[in-house]
């Protein structure tokens, strides 16, 4: 890669090696000129004697030799002064060119570098993000062999991937930050926390909130049976939208929780199509999660649709083995 700045200290060494060989150029060309202008003179001298000479053919020698002479030093002196304008002026436009190009140069080079780092910051996010997926799909295929129950499953999935979809996701040090996955139940009519990934330890390990549906932001995307995607819910039309019971209400909430994408967990097709849970994920950062076509993004809210995918794999495995589970003892 070109070092611009390495390229304009070169510029400036070979600006001041040409500008010392104008300036000696210069130098001998004025001091040729007492030269050119005692020959001039002498030439004009020679023209003004050649009046008082009696021979008119030499007198006329004189005149024309002489007054040549004087216009020929003339012409001379000015093509010098003609020729330091010339080479001075030169020397500015290649100097005044070569710095727009260096400066334009510097520009783009800037440019590529930052779409160079966000290129590997994304194939970093995609091999983080490749790694989440790979580690819940095994961690489920073992809980599922072993027996274990979905909420089990679905804890023991996301805390074996979570380092890798912190990445993928691209939560910064010192972010708040939540993940959480809900499962509906039908009888409660509520969704409950069975799983969870918090920056906070302390919170992972809480029972949580639970919601019912159109109660905040799990809760809408419940009832709407549709993705929620915020990306800064300071916004006063945002809160009306996701209100909250008083109950449940806590006074961190704006605080912590300014960006958030709901993902719901959806499990059968046709009349069978029903949501088995959502997956919730929050930051205290704006714009954490930005509603924007899948792909566009860093893969912050493709990552949490992930999670989703994974624990509708998971619901509709569990739901297969207790159908399994039925025919045996039948």
């Amino acid at each position: 890669m070109i070092d611009f700045d390495q390229l304009r200290r070169e510029l400036t060494t070979e600006h001041r090696g040409v500008w010392k060989k104008l300036t000696d150029r210069i130098r001998w060309l004025e001091g040729r000129r007492p030269w050119l202008i005692g020959l001039g003179v002498f030439g004009a001298f020679v023209g003004t004697m050649s009046r008082s000479v009696d021979d008119k053919a030499l007198s006329l020698t004189m005149q024309v030799g002489g007054g040549l002479t004087a216009l020929l030093c003339g012409v001379a002196a000015a093509a010098f002064d003609f020729k330091k304008i010339e080479l001075s002026s030169s020397l500015s436009k290649v100097e005044e060119v070569a710095e727009k190009a260096i400066d334009a140069g510097k520009v783009t080079q800037a440019l590529l570098e930052q779409e160079t780092q966000t290129w590997r910051e994304q194939d970093r996010r995609r091999v983080h993000r490749l790694n989440a997926l790979a580690n819940m799909i095994e961690m489920i295929e073992q809980c599922l062999t072993s027996e274990l129950d979905t909420a089990s499953t679905a804890s023991e999935a996301l805390n074996v991937a979570i380092y890798d979809l912190v990445a993928a996701i691209g939560f910064d040090a010192g972010e708040y930050w939540t993940l959480s996955v809900f499962e509906i139940d039908l009888a409660e009519d509520e969704a409950f926390r069975i799983a969870a990934g918090w920056a906070d330890r302390a919170g992972a390990e809480s029972d949580g909130r639970s919601w019912r549906k159109g109660e905040g932001y799990t809760g809408t995307a419940w009832s709407d049976d549709a993705e929620v995607i915020e990306g800064n819910t300071s916004d006063r039309r945002v809160q009306r939208r996701f209100s909250v019971p008083n109950a449940k209400a806590r006074s961190y909430d704006l605080d912590r929780y300014r960006s958030v994408v709901c993902i719901p967990i959806r499990t059968g097709s046709g009349t069978d199509r029903r949501i088995w849970g959502i997956v919730t994920a929050t930051s205290n950062k704006v714009d954490r999660f930005k509603d924007e076509a899948p792909g566009t993004e860093l893969q912050a809210v493709d990552m949490v649709r992930d999670v989703a995918r994974m624990m509708a794999l998971l619901a509709i495995t569990d739901k297969f083995s207790e159908h399994d589970d039925i025919i045996e003892s039948d």
